[in-house]
Formats: structure tokens, sequence, C-alpha cells
């Protein structure tokens, strides 16, 4: 599994409309039509830009104001747009600055026709892992295109003859491939044939990706930039590593949906880019999930089995939170949604054989450890869900890859009508028989089981002071993967890393994780070499529990006892 520290974002992205505002129905105002075409660029540069026709109903519409509403910061820059003309209707400026408006006042009641391009603000190598999901993209990656909606699609904001603002309803969506016919995929709306889809509101467009490529439906990956080394590391995803996953994916769904609901969703589709790996982003990836599709982008270094976790964990948001109830603005739940699609993805995959028990208690450790001590709060909610979902679906003295996980899921879907609360949440694991008699609700101070089996190996829980966490080196800011320090009296200088020495692989127990040794395979000077130690720091310690199959060894290394304050058989 990756070692290196995670930095972000595995969220799933849900649609919704706008909180405020009105909409006209489809019967009483025509469907916004909007046509996406990829084409080369007419400046003779040889870059891709994408044109985009709208066509807006201008009955009932006083003015129409267009405006850039792209995701922006200071590590990566703002799309292009160019307002090509504007038919039947008068606009303020043919210039759209980033983050500004056009105002368009149609001429009569015939429709506007609006016509601009977007042009590419990154090409992969140029995007950071950390920031590609705080930006709105436009990522030509020669055979594979991605756009995010807010990129692709300017905000409309019409205004009525009475001076009230509205939504507009219905929308229809097309895409061309001027140059290769490429297929689409669109992660907003209904699909009505090749690349064209349909949406209840125009809004959710924005809120949406396009993607086109090698796209094969249901589950089947896009053959996008795998990343490979000149050291002579195998492609991250060659064909048949493709194959597995796109299978294993398609299986994962069509089991959930038999154990669970059938999410009517497909097509399902996974767009996968590598990106820039430098310094800390070596051995990241992030992404992001709608009900029909995800995106992933990873950075060099990342293990296949590590980016499986991943996309299993998105899949898994086309059930969690939309099918278990509609959450509750007021008392958000996040640790619901994210805390079933971790612990669940983990779960399948070992049921699977694709990762090992070690794995998914790995996983709990990380949490556990990070829990103790306030540790990575940016991922507090994925951490919390993965031990409040074990605490509710694994009884103590029991397997943890029982069936009790789908009992609580299945009641939920059952009860979906009513918001998704904590209490919701305890009230049908309550109702289901997983809590103690005479329990409302447990916590992960007092309530974990004193042994867990997985898989048939037990582990068992231990409190104490553990040596502090150290990687023992930082990797170079400009050369992807470089080892530019070693601490000179840490472990992996102790076990002979040093600066200059290039990491083809890191496997270990996760950012923070103790108990696992780090695994680092190397390219050096004197040839390729793997070496392995604990990444234990000197003279600290840190107070938490964790799991661990052989208490005795620990107690060689680590001042830990059995834990007390636990639920036992």
């Amino acid at each position: 599994m990756a070692f290196v520290k995670p930095m972000l974002l595995l969220s799933a992205l849900v649609i919704a409309p706008f909180a405020s505002g009105s909409y006209f129905s489809e019967g009483n105002l025509n469907p916004v039509t909007i046509k996406a075409a990829l084409m080369e660029a007419a400046d003779g540069s040889g870059n891709t830009v994408i044109q985009v026709d709208m066509t807006v109903p201008a009955e009932q519409v006083s003015r129409l104001e267009l405006r850039d509403m792209s995701r922006r910061t200071a590590s990566c820059p703002s799309v292009r747009y160019e307002i090509l003309s504007v038919a039947n209707a008068t606009a303020s400026s043919q210039d759209l600055p980033p983050g500004g408006a056009v105002t368009i006042a149609p001429d009569g009641t015939e429709d506007v026709g609006i016509t601009y391009v977007v042009r590419p603000s990154h090409r992969p190598v140029d995007l950071a892992v950390e920031a590609v999901m705080a930006c709105s993209v436009f990522i030509d990656a020669g055979p594979d295109i991605f756009v995010d909606g807010r990129a692709l699609f300017l905000a409309l904001r019409p205004v009525s003859p009475s001076g009230q603002p509205f939504r507009f309803g219905p929308a229809t969506i097309s895409f061309e491939d001027r140059s290769q016919d490429r297929t689409a995929i669109f992660t907003g709306g209904r699909q009505e044939h090749r690349n064209e889809w349909r949406l209840e509101r125009f809004d959710d467009a924005r809120f949406s990706y396009m993607a086109a490529g090698q796209w094969i439906e249901f589950g089947r990956l896009g053959r996008a930039d795998v990343y490979s080394t000149s050291l002579g590391q195998p492609a991250l995803f060659r064909d048949e590593t493709l194959d597995q996953v796109s299978d294993t994916l398609g299986q994962v769904y069509w089991q959930l949906a038999a154990d669970w609901s059938d999410p009517s969703s497909a097509p399902y589709s996974v767009f996968l880019l590598s990106t820039r790996g430098e310094g800390q982003d070596y051995a990241q990836f992030t992404g992001t999930a709608q009900l029909n599709g995800q995106v992933f982008f990873y950075a060099p270094g990342v293990t296949s089995e590590r980016l499986m976790v991943g996309l299993v964990h998105e899949l898994i948001h086309i059930w969690s939170p939309s099918r278990l109830g509609r959450p509750d603005a007021s008392n958000p739940v996040g640790w619901i949604g994210e805390g079933l699609a971790e612990f669940a993805a983990y779960k399948t995959l070992v049921e699977r054989q694709l990762l090992s028990p070690d794995d998914v208690v790995d996983r709990l450790n990380v949490a556990l450890r990070n829990i103790a001590l306030n540790d990575l709060p940016e991922r507090s909610e994925y951490d919390v869900g993965y031990v409040t979902w074990l605490l509710a679906t694994v009884r103590p003295g029991a397997e943890l890859l029982g069936s009790d996980l789908d009992v609580l899921v299945r009641g939920l879907i059952e009860d979906s009508e009513a918001p998704l609360t904590s209490d919701r949440f305890w009230a049908t694991a309550s109702r289901a028989g997983l809590l103690p008699e005479g329990r409302t609700r447990l916590q992960p101070d007092g309530d974990l089981p004193c042994r867990l089996d997985v898989g048939g190996t037990s582990y068992t829980l231990v409190d104490g002071a553990w040596p502090a966490f150290t990687t023992g080196f930082t990797l170079s800011e400009t050369e992807t993967g470089t080892i530019a320090e070693v601490g000179a009296t840490s472990p992996a200088g102790a076990a002979g890393v040093r600066p200059g020495d290039r990491v083809i692989s890191i496997s270990s127990g996760g950012w923070g994780n103790v108990v696992q040794p780090v695994s680092l395979e190397l390219a050096t000077n004197s040839g390729h070499q793997t070496v392995s130690y604990f990444p234990w720091g000197r003279g600290q310690t840190e107070t938490y529990p964790q799991y661990v199959q052989d208490l005795d060894e620990v107690r060689s290394w680590a001042d830990v006892r059995a834990s007390d304050q636990c639920q036992d058989s």
C-alpha cells in the first residue's frame, strides 16, 4: 500500500439543485440546447479547443448574465474563454475576463445563440495532484481529454420581464469530436444517444465533468496516459491490468447491486490520468465520483493495489450517501458516506483476495492513530467513518468479513425517505440487532472489539506508547521520485537509503503506521535494490490503540499491553 502521506481527497460529488431561485418547467420554456465540439484551434497552433454553441430560450427573459464561475487558485491558471458570436441579442462586451460576466439582452422572443471557445488550462505534467481538485481544469492529454463542467459551461443567469431572477430548467447536451471521433462520457443527466445527454436542470451541467477518449461501456477504463519510468519500471496499468481492474469493478458493482440495491446508473465509466509527481506528490492520487462515472488523477509511484481501493471507494459512492437518504444540511454527517465507501472498499477487496487481511487492519490502525492524535484532520470523516462502520457491523468475536455490513446498508436504504442523520444510523443498527443489549450507539473509546478476526487471522487490541512515526527521508521537489535528504540517525539511513536514490515503488502499512515495515524498491548507483525498515523515530513516543497479531513480539520494541478498554466476545 502507498507509504507517502495522503494529501486528499476521495469524495462524492452528488449533483444537487441550487438552494434558492425557481425553475421554469419544460412546459412553459424550451430546453437550453448545448453543443460542445472538440476541434483544432483556428490559429494554426495545433492546440485542441472546445467550441460551445448554446441555444437559449428568450421567451420570458429580459436579460441574461453570462458569467465565468470556474474555480481557480494561485497554483492553477484559469481556463480561457473567447466569445465568438451572439445571435438575436446584444452583448455588453465580447471580452470575458477571468471571473467576469457579460450581460446579454435578447432582441425579441427568438432563441438567443451564444458561441464561445474554451482553451485548455493544463497538460497533465503541469498539474500537481495537490491542486487538481481545487481547479476547474480542461486537460488535453493527447489521446484523452478531460474537462470540468465549471470550466466547460459558463453560468447563465436569466432575469424575467418583471425583474425576477430564475434558473433554467431542462437542457440537452451533445458532444462532437471533429478530429478523431472519440466517444465521450458525461457524468450529468441521462444518456439519450451516443455523445448526447438530457438534464432536468441546466445548472447541473456545471457540477459534472466530460471526458473523451477510448471508452468502453460500464467499468471499462479508458487507456489514459499511464505512467512508466526510464528506470525500466513497468507501466502502472498494462492492458491486462486494465482488464483485471475493469472486471473487478464490474463484479463489485453487480455484487453490491444484488446485496444492497440496484442503483440503476449503468453505463458506468472510469477515467484515469497521470499528473506531475515531484516532492510529496509522489505516489499521491485524488478522485471524485458521480452517479454514472468517476475520474482519478494519480502521480507516479502509486501502486495498482492502492489505486484499486480508491476506484472501488468511488464506485461505492453510487450508493452512499445518495441511496441511504438525503443528507441533513443542518446536521452534516459526511462520515456515514465516506466511512461506508472506505470500509466497504477494503472489506470487498479482501473478500476477493485482492488485498490481504493485514491491509484492512492496517487501514483501521491508521484511522485509530489519526483519531487519537488528531492527525490529518482533513481526513477525519474517512477515519471516523471507517471505525464507526466497523463498530456497528463487527460484533466482538465475530468475523470482520461477515454479512452484518450488508444488513445495515439495506436497512438504511429501506428508510431512505428520512434524512440521513447519526441518530437514524444508530437506530437502524439497533433495529437490525447489531448493537449490544441496552446500547443505542457505540464509541471508539471503549467499544472496540478486544479481538478482531479477518479471514481466519486474529488481531488483538493493544494500548500504550509507540515509537514516533518518521519516514526518514524527503523527496526532491524537482526530480520525480528522487530522494533529496536522509536523516543521519534515521532507520532509513541505517537501512542503506541514500540521497540521490530513486524510488521505484513504496509499500507499507500506510502513513503513520509503525506496526508494519516500509519496503522501498530503489534504483541506486550500484543498481536496483530493495530495502526494508520500520519507520521508528528515536526519543519520542505517541500513545494510541492498535491491533496486532503477535503481542509478545510487539512488546519487544513498544511499551504496550493488551487493552482493557474494549469489548470481549
